[in-house]
């Protein structure tokens, strides 16, 4: 995600060798963890990673 940060679930699972219930349990984790969040749509958005766990709401 750092890397390219508009990456989709499909080429995670492909880079990572996971399933995709795993690649989306690990997304979920960083999300509560507010260490990733999602923004824009899913189709077009992309991946932000947070410093400081600041995310949408939280600055």
């Amino acid at each position: 995600m750092q890397k390219n940060n508009k990456i989709t679930i499909k080429k995670l699972m492909a880079t990572l060798d996971m399933s995709e219930s795993g690649i989306k349990k690990a997304i979920k984790k960083l999300k509560d963890e507010k260490r990733v969040q999602r923004v824009g749509s899913l189709r077009d958005g992309n991946w932000e990673i947070l410093k400081n766990n600041k995310g949408i709401g939280n600055e």
